[in-house]
């Protein structure tokens, strides 16, 4: 009896860590909005049919000069909160984030989240990116 009450006890434990780890992943805007990962082939059909959306580099400016998709925009990470207040001014645009790794298009797509925008797309690292680059 002993047995079965542990073995129910630890897997609720485990149950409730997951919930936990899993939402403080997911981040929410005030809104209530997440952003998503997307794939290359998406952004490289948005750019040929004329799309509206914004394309960012959130790289440094020498990773950014040294090759970047075209169209891109380059703000680094590390001025995001500042630079995309008057930049972006409608909330409700597509952003697109990717950087060298993807660890820094994570950070700043979670940021903007924060900051109340609703359509931001990781498309993670720029190495995803099968098409030309430009200089």
């Amino acid at each position: 009896m002993a047995l079965n009450t542990t073995f129910y006890l630890t897997v609720a434990l485990a149950v409730i860590f997951y919930l936990v780890v899993k939402n403080k992943s997911n981040i929410k805007g005030p809104n209530g909005a997440t952003y998503h990962s997307i794939e290359a082939d998406s952004v490289k059909e948005w750019q040929d049919e004329k799309e509206v959306f914004a394309l960012v580099d959130v790289r440094t400016p020498s990773e950014y000069s040294s090759g970047h998709i075209k169209g891109a925009k380059n703000i680094p990470v590390s001025n995001i909160n500042t630079v995309a207040e008057a930049t972006f001014t409608d909330k409700e645009n597509f952003i697109v984030v990717y950087c060298q790794s993807g660890s820094r298009s994570k950070q700043a797509a979670k940021a903007l989240i924060k900051m109340g925008y609703t359509e931001v797309y990781d498309l993670g690292s720029i190495n995803n990116w099968p098409y030309k680059k430009t200089k």
